[in-house]
């Protein structure tokens, strides 16, 4: 079954991204400039879906992968956990972060599949794209109960 996802145009959240995170995405950008990068975003939330009220706060990242031109992947290995449990990061989510490099910051049709799968076992998940220019996008999922009546 495919998980459909559905855009909520009307709300937005806030998301905080420290300066001791910028500094490692612009590094990231400035060394890895004309392929796309990915790995795990760390991050914490406060506050409800519900209100409005959601801030979500980066934490960390955690480079994966250096890509090619227009792709990026990684599949999760026990560097990941070594990684939380050197730098404090045990009850961090986890999300996704890569770069667009040269090309505008938005979610690709391959972007928007990442979220979807990314969020399919858990309550939230956030993915944050970047670019060279210093331009951010994120999407977050949510996951939702809900019954339908089919006639």
């Amino acid at each position: 079954m495919t998980i459909p996802l559905i855009h909520n145009t009307e709300l937005s959240y806030k998301i905080i991204v420290p300066e001791y995170v910028e500094r490692k995405i612009r590094l990231l950008c400035r060394e890895i400039h004309n392929i796309e990068w990915s790995g795990v975003l760390f991050y914490d939330v406060e506050g409800n879906f519900e209100d409005g009220s959601l801030v979500v706060k980066c934490l960390d990242i955690y480079q994966m992968d250096i890509g090619n031109g227009a792709y990026t992947e990684y599949t999760m290995n026990p560097s990941v956990a070594t990684y939380m449990l050197d730098h404090d990061l045990m009850t961090a989510y986890q999300g996704h972060i890569h770069s667009h490099h040269n090309m505008a910051a938005f979610f690709s049709g391959t972007d928007t599949n990442e979220l979807r799968d990314g969020g399919k076992d858990t309550n939230h998940f956030v993915s944050l794209i970047v670019n060279n220019a210093g331009k951010y996008v994120a999407g977050i999922t949510r996951n939702i109960e809900s019954t339908s009546t089919v006639i």
